[in-house]
């Protein structure tokens, strides 16, 4: 893995952390409305995310397959892990965070209080969660890469099991 994929890894990764530790009331449902789909080709930025630690390969993963598809857009990820990430998401300092929890409301009250509005993406049976800034989702590489990751279509790729805090008996 080069540097710039292995950047992209912590920076997805920070994001997750710090949307976790932030915490508030979530949506309860999909990020609205949805903005027009954008051609390929016209996406391009940078998206900062994070997320849970057991999820960095899957997030390594579909930045790289993102990218592919849309050269002009560089994926972040970061490896703060969930609480973390979660934490950064509220402090504005990354655009999406990934884990497998909701965020408790009383995160989400505390980044709304910081002025700042999260949004989960994706439908509320996703097994994943999804969550960015209202601002981040503004910029289309960031709800193109919200959405891509929320849509299922990372379903092939591996996801490790949400399984590994658990004490071993």
């Amino acid at each position: 893995m080069g540097p710039r994929a292995l950047a992209s890894l912590v920076a997805a990764l920070s994001v997750a952390i710090a949307g976790a530790a932030c915490g508030g009331a979530a949506s309860p449902g999909p990020a609205q409305p949805h903005a027009t789909p954008v051609p390929p080709s016209a996406l391009s930025g940078q998206v900062w995310t994070e997320g849970s630690t057991d999820l960095t390969g899957l997030l390594i993963l579909a930045s790289e397959r993102f990218r592919r598809a849309h050269s002009g857009v560089e994926v972040v990820v970061g490896l703060s892990g969930e609480v973390r990430g979660v934490q950064r998401l509220c402090r504005g300092e990354v655009d999406i965070a990934v884990v497998h929890n909701p965020i408790p409301a009383e995160q989400m009250v505390a980044c709304t209080a910081h002025g700042v509005e999260l949004v989960r993406i994706g439908s509320p049976a996703d097994q994943l969660f999804v969550y960015s800034r209202t601002v981040a989702l503004q910029r289309p590489a960031v709800r193109a890469f919200a959405e891509y990751v929320a849509s299922g279509d990372t379903a092939d790729l591996e996801v490790p099991s949400p399984d590994l805090h658990k004490k071993k008996a």
